[in-house]
């Protein structure tokens, strides 16, 4: 289903990458920064979680707010 001009509107966030810290620096990084670079808002944890939040939180925040 292709969401609406509404529904993309209300999301802040085209995608969400979920991963391990280990793939982070290897994988993770450039694949956000193309996505990026692309026009696309990508949630993950390196840009999206700020120090100190609840991780738990933070990543169900992003899920909620992600297309």
């Amino acid at each position: 289903m292709i969401p609406s001009s509404m529904d993309r509107r209300q999301k802040k966030w085209d995608g969400f990458i979920s991963h391990a810290v280990e793939d982070q620096e290897s994988f993770v990084r450039n694949l956000a920064a193309t996505l990026t670079r692309l026009g696309l808002s990508i949630w993950y944890a390196e840009t999206a979680l700020p120090v100190g939040d609840s991780l738990t939180a933070s990543i169900n925040k992003g899920l909620a707010e992600s297309r």
